[in-house]
């Protein structure tokens, strides 16, 4: 039995996975009509008919007139203030299988194929075997001398779950018959009512503040708060063949509010309304199956109603495109993206494969996203998507997802999640987001630092930041004397001369034995018009051409002399003929001219100064 409720005309129904079954127990209904089943005789008979075969019920008659009833998957169990009678009602029985003497006054029980939990006025719950052949009971809570009340309970197959009045949710395990685990609300608020789904491992319960929370004791989202819960709650119904969505209902189901819960994808676990339904008349919630309702009316028969957030849904063969189009959009809202596929073929829709791709990676679900992006032509996609096929574990696979679609921030919290977080910095490190890296190497991996700081400095030496590229470089010296020293020492030199310091700069550039930097730092002077020390640093360099150049600029005749052999420039070795000609230093003047071909030059040297005709 996954839940049950009292209709407001008193009569009773519960429920089996994808069967239902009403326990009826007849008395004039609330609006004055009269109970309309045959079954319905007396105040001391009860009828279990099972949904899918309503000709075959099972009638238990009573020596007394029950005040509750409880319903399970192979027993009804009807009582009266701290009595119950438990009958079994599989295979067409209706046989008495035990009778129970509670140690205080019942307000209602919950039956799984074992056990009944009775929830006493006392603020208690007692445990125990149906059969007789099962011996183990308890009464909780455990602690003696706890003040906090019991205020709910439910049965699964492996679990009994309760509430407090303090704001306590205990998981008991019936089958290593312990408690597994205590979760203790926020602020101690009472726990007015929990619903399980069918396993257990979640469940939906509310708050004396009237707040809904979706609840997991082994998930890493535990607690997730459901958003514009109703105020009046009368039950929660887990769809049946949709694990991860559930239906609300609010007194007499005046209101039906559809749910989605993913707790897997590549963002945090959320709760989303996506449809609310208004049945026209009032009824007793029973359960919810694909999409349909399943309710008692105020005549004591079974309805079912589609939800709004289902009535479109079909198979895609007999939609038009118009209603195939309404049946993608509620499809896609409530997860079901293999039919979304189909749907979205029907149509060939680019928008509607557009919005499929993105809920399909948001869900984690690569076939889908492949079959799409396969679709609309995207083969760069589709590779990258076919190499995390083989990813099993959560929160890496929801980091790649995250990390193609360029939600850096989400694919960073991600990665540290798992069991890789050394991933979250080499995405930092490829995206060149250097700031962020050095947070995560300090706590990852320490070791990488001085590489990412020369790296970063080489970034910020690029867009000119020059003083904290000087940090930057300062922090990537290890001492070792290795390559990554070098770099890092030569852009320190680098920077001292970008910032001002020349003096300072050509020292320690001089104390370093290197053509390159020598070359750069004459570059980054030449920059500043600081052409006689650029110049002396392009000939230490080995850059002759420009280190002549600049003497000559600077007048410098001699060291541009001693550097002119190794100058193969025309242009160069004109302007230095020139130069030695109004030095009247002829014989030089004529060698230069005569490398730079300059013929007519050549000639009149040597008629009009050196007497050769």
């Amino acid at each position: 039995v996954d839940s049950s409720s009292w209709c407001v005309c008193l009569r009773f129904c519960g429920l089996t996975l994808r069967r239902v079954r009403f326990a009826l127990v007849s008395v004039l209904v609330a609006y004055g009509r009269a109970p309309t089943q045959s079954c319905l005789a007396s105040l001391r008979a009860v009828s279990v008919v099972d949904s899918l075969v309503p000709d075959r019920n099972i009638v238990i008659d009573l020596d007394f007139e029950p005040l509750f009833v409880a319903l399970g998957p192979l027993h009804v169990s009807v009582g009266v203030n701290n009595h119950a009678w438990f009958y079994k009602v599989a295979n067409d029985s209706q046989a008495m299988v035990a009778k129970k003497e509670y140690l205080g006054t019942v307000e209602r029980i919950t039956i799984n194929q074992v056990y009944a939990a009775a929830l006493l006025q006392e603020g208690r719950v007692q445990l125990h075997g149906i059969e007789p052949s099962v011996t183990q009971s308890k009464l909780f809570p455990e602690k003696e001398g706890d003040e906090a009340s019991i205020t709910c309970c439910e049965l699964t197959k492996d679990f009994l779950i309760y509430g407090t009045s303090k704001g306590v949710i205990v998981y008991f395990s019936l089958s290593d018959w312990t408690q597994l685990s205590e979760y203790k609300h926020d602020k101690g608020l009472a726990i007015k009512g929990v619903w399980p789904n069918p396993t257990g491992s979640r469940i939906v319960f509310v708050d004396a503040n009237n707040d809904g929370y979706i609840y997991s004791p082994v998930s890493d989202d535990q607690l997730v708060q459901i958003p514009k819960f109703p105020i009046t709650v009368s039950r929660v119904m887990w769809d049946s063949a949709d694990a991860g969505v559930f239906v609300v209902a609010d007194l007499e189901c005046e209101k039906l509010y559809t749910y989605t819960f993913h707790a897997f994808s590549t963002t945090q676990a959320v709760a989303t309304q996506i449809a609310t339904s208004k049945p026209a008349e009032r009824y007793v919630a029973v359960l919810t199956h694909n999409g349909v309702f399943t309710a008692i009316g105020d005549t004591g028969l079974g309805v079912k109603i589609t939800l709004a957030s289902h009535e479109y849904i079909a198979p895609p063969n007999t939609l038009t495109v118009d209603k195939a189009k309404k049946a993608f959009n509620q499809c896609l809202a409530l997860g079901r993206l293999k039919d979304c596929w189909e749907l979205s073929m029907k149509c060939k829709d680019k928008d509607l494969w557009s919005q499929l791709c993105k809920q399909a990676m948001m869900l984690l679900d690569i076939d889908t996203a492949i079959n799409v992006y396969r679709q609309v032509g995207d083969a760069a996609m589709v590779l990258a998507l076919h190499k995390l096929r083989s990813v099993e574990e959560k929160h890496l696979l929801a980091g790649h997802i995250s990390l193609l679609l360029q939600d850096y921030q989400q694919a960073e919290y991600l990665f540290l999640q798992s069991s890789r977080p050394q991933m979250a910095l080499e995405m930092r490190r490829d995206l060149l987001h250097w700031e962020q890296a050095l947070k995560l190497a300090a706590k990852l991996n320490p070791e990488t630092i001085p590489i990412l700081s020369k790296e970063y400095a080489l970034q910020l030496e690029g867009k000119g930041d020059w003083k904290k590229a000087i940090e930057m470089y300062s922090k990537g010296v290890t001492g070792a004397n290795d390559e990554q020293d070098r770099q890092c020492t030569a852009g320190i030199i680098r920077m001292t001369l970008r910032l001002g310091d020349t003096q300072k700069g050509i020292s320690m550039c001089l104390g370093v034995k290197d053509k390159t930097l020598y070359r750069e730092c004459a570059a980054i002077l030449e920059s500043m018009k600081q052409y006689a020390e650029a110049a002396a640093l392009y000939e230490r360099g080995g850059v002759f051409e420009k280190a002549v150049t600049l003497y000559l600029q600077v007048k410098n005749h001699q060291a541009a002399g001693a550097l002119i052999d190794k100058v193969t420039s025309p242009k160069l070795h004109g302007q230095y003929g020139k130069l030695m000609e109004e030095q009247r230093r002829y014989p030089d003047a004529e060698k230069a001219y005569s490398v730079a071909k300059e013929i007519d030059s050549v000639i009149r040297l040597n008629l009009e100064f050196l007497g050769n005709p």
